[in-house]
């Protein structure tokens, strides 16, 4: 019997060991473990995506690459920009490719299909964080005023974002449990993005424990004595993490001369600003179609000495992709926002945080630019819409 490679199976097996590989990132022999995973993730994506082409997403598609194409070629260092243009095309096709019920209950089937697989190496990458804790290589200490957790990655959001792909795969092996101590599957990540400083990968945790206590605490007495303890015991462990020291360096760090909202962003309003004019002085074709993936990395290390993105993913399209790109960027976040608000006429909050998983991060610091944030909201979202809702229509 010939072999048959099954692409959405492919495709979560694919995100559970780009997840490995990153947290585990120092660890490996070879440079970049994680970005040959990631190219691999780009052309399953791309398979997907052009198996079932209509006309409409044969435009989308088009419009895109030749967008994203140009903004590639046109960046001085192509190739050292080659990341963002792939996230970028990952992130528009895969949010277009779930808006559908088919390729929802694709992802479902091959999330238990590949169960196996997957709970192996969620339980390595808990072992793998658990032992970092204890290793003194594993904190950072050169920035932010504190000392910040990164495990065996290169940086402590990308650790953090990693690190949320993780609670949501360990969300979906424990979705048949419905005690309260299998809460504690879950702790290994939580430490870790409370110990990493990166604020933005707050709100994963926040909604992972909602689904937790909404969907898996039976007992309605049960649920009424969990939730007081719960918030004391969540406030004194924020309390006592690096979070705390990182809100605290925010406020006080070098733009104390700015407003109170460009002290809590560490300064990112003053590169928006700076950005914005950038793109302001762009020429029309500049303004449509972009000016290279490089340019806004120039922008902020010309004026902030800082080799840095724009910490705004709808600023960043426009120096990157222009207003066409940027377009079919908003158009994608707007069809999987109405999709997740049309799921369910009950469940508010949750529809809300829903939506703050992909706001917040794509305002104040990026939603597809980390990409295994990005790959836990679509695992999210389908697990809510294809698991969760529907458990609870036949109950």
């Amino acid at each position: 019997m010939m072999f048959k490679i099954k692409p959405y199976n492919t495709l979560v097996c694919l995100m559970a060991i780009y997840m490995f590989t990153t947290l585990t990132y120092t660890l490996w022999p070879i440079s970049s473990p994680n970005k040959i995973v990631g190219f691999f993730i780009f052309f399953n994506v791309v398979w997907i995506y052009c198996k079932h082409l209509t006309t409409k997403k044969a435009i989308i598609l088009f419009i895109t690459t030749f967008i994203v194409g140009l903004s590639f070629v046109n960046s001085a260092n192509s190739f050292g920009y080659i990341s963002d243009a792939i996230y970028l095309l990952i992130s528009i096709l895969l949010l277009i490719e779930i808006d559908n019920d088919f390729s929802k209950n694709k992802v479902l089937c091959a999330l238990k299909q590949s169960e196996q697989f997957i709970k192996w190496i969620v339980i390595v990458c808990d072992l793998v964080l658990c032992v970092g804790f204890f290793d003194a290589r594993c904190y950072d200490s050169s920035q932010w005023d504190g000392s910040y957790y990164l495990g065996y990655t290169n940086a402590s959001h990308t650790m953090a974002s990693g690190a949320c792909l993780l609670l949501v795969f360990t969300l979906y092996i424990i979705r048949n449990k419905r005690n309260i101590i299998s809460f504690i599957y879950f702790v290994p990540s939580i430490i870790a993005i409370l110990k990493s400083g990166a604020r933005t990968f707050l709100i994963p945790i926040v909604i992972v424990c909602l689904f937790f206590y909404a969907y898996h605490i039976k007992k309605f007495s049960v649920k009424l004595l969990v939730f007081p303890i719960a918030i004391v015991c969540a406030t004194y462990v924020f309390l006592n993490s690096s979070m705390v020291e990182k809100f605290s360096f925010s406020i006080n760090n070098q733009y104390t001369d700015m407003n109170f909202l460009g002290r809590l962003t560490n300064g990112r309003t003053a590169f928006w600003v700076v950005d914005l004019l950038a793109f302001r002085d762009y020429n029309i074709i500049q303004k449509l179609v972009g000016n290279g993936f490089q340019y806004v990395y120039m922008v902020n290390e010309r004026n902030f000495n800082l080799a840095i993105w724009a910490h705004n993913d709808f600023i960043n399209c426009l120096l990157s992709v222009g207003i066409i790109g940027t377009v079919i960027y908003v158009y994608a976040l707007y069809r999987t926002g109405k999709k997740i608000i049309k799921i369910s006429p009950k469940d508010i909050i949750i529809k809300i945080l829903l939506i703050s998983y992909i706001l917040l991060p794509a305002l104040l610091n990026g939603f597809y630019t980390y990409q295994h944030y990005f790959y836990s909201f679509i695992i999210l979202v389908i697990l809510y819409d294809k698991y969760y809702c529907q458990m609870r229509r036949k109950i």
